[in-house]
Order: C-alpha cells, then sequence, then structure tokens
C-alpha cells in the first residue's frame, strides 16, 4: 500500500523511529557505488517481507545500520508504517524498566510495523531474556511484523546467543545477510 505522505508527517514518523538522525538523512544515492550493499540491503528487505525476520552481520562500520535505516526510511515514507531502532541493550534496560509485563511494552516493542535492535552480539543471554526475546519475534512474526537483527559476528556464533526459537527461524527464513567488505567511509 503506497500513499502520499507530507513531509512533515514523514518527519514525525522519522523522528519517533529512534534511528539515529544522520542515518536518516544520508540519500541512498551516496551508496549506490557499492554494489555489495546494495546487493545486501536488496536481499534484506526481501526476507523481511517474505518472512518477517532478518540478521545483517559483519564487521563495524560495513554500513549495517544505514541499511536498516534505508529500510526503515523506504517503509516509513512510502506506505507510512513505524519503525522503531534501538540497541540490544536497550531494549533490555526498557524491558527491566516496565516490570518484564508484556503488556506494558506494547508501544516500543510490538506497535512498530519493523524494529530494528543493533549490537545483538552484546545481548545479555539470560534465561529470561532469552523467553522474552522469542516471545517478541514469535509474537511479531505471528502478527506480520518485521524484526530485523543486526550483530558484529557470524552466523554461527549469533545462533549461540539466540534463544533456539529465533535462530531456527532465521534458519528456516535463510535470513543471515553478509555484510563482510570493507569498512565504508
Amino acid at each position: 500500500m503506497n500513499i502520499k505522505l507530507l513531509p512533515s508527517e514523514v518527519q514525525v514518523i522519522f523522528n519517533r523511529s529512534n534511528f539515529p538522525p544522520k542515518t536518516l538523512e544520508i540519500p541512498i544515492t551516496e551508496l549506490s557505488g557499492h554494489k555489495s550493499w546494495l546487493k545486501a540491503a536488496t536481499d534484506a528487505r526481501k526476507t523481511l517481507h517474505d518472512h518477517k525476520i532478518c540478521c545483517v552481520f559483519g564487521p563495524k562500520s560495513t554500513g549495517k545500520t544505514q541499511m536498516a535505516a534505508v529500510i526503515a526510511r523506504t517503509l516509513m515514507s512510502s506506505t507510512g508504517m513505524t519503525s522503531r531502532y534501538d540497541f540490544a541493550t536497550q531494549f533490555l534496560l526498557e524491558y527491566e524498566q516496565r516490570d518484564r509485563c508484556f503488556e506494558n511494552l506494547e508501544d516500543h516493542f510490538y506497535a512498530p510495523h519493523l524494529i530494528v535492535i543493533d549490537e545483538m552480539h552484546l545481548f545479555y543471554t539470560s534465561p529470561l531474556n532469552l523467553s522474552w526475546l522469542d516471545g517478541l519475534v514469535s509474537k511479531r512474526i505471528n502478527e506480520g511484523r518485521q524484526t530485523l537483527l543486526i550483530a558484529e559476528a557470524t552466523p554461527r556464533t549469533i545462533r549461540s546467543f539466540l534463544p533456539p526459537g529465533c535462530a531456527a527461524k532465521l534458519d528456516k527464513a535463510k535470513g543471515y545477510i553478509d555484510c563482510n567488505w570493507a569498512p565504508m567511509p
């Protein structure tokens, strides 16, 4: 569904997404010379559309967060759907502050059409956190909402800190997108 939003409406949606401002301001044309990045972004977008879960991984400074922002920006500006970005540690902190009650998390974690959880390699894997993440991803997939994970790790390492249900969903979707190229300027 494509809708026509006023620039001010798009800006409000962007501001609420919590993406770093610089990632929402970079024109896509600046990235057009990087064919591997463009292919990975296309693959990630398709995987999210088809399977509702995806993980982009690779070394630091390869444009993973920028890729997530481009995907979110396109979604937000063309459909008006909401997105939410945060670091894994921030998601856990908000979860802790809301008394670990799923009903209190609706606005930040379940409501946005797309959530992006960055720095998954720093995710603290207590049994309670793993259970929460598994429940979050399962509920979002069942409701047709997209979840994009970002990590500076390999798929094998990523599987070790994800709940088995999330790892199985990523495996089934072939949802690991490799961003292993030289750091971007």
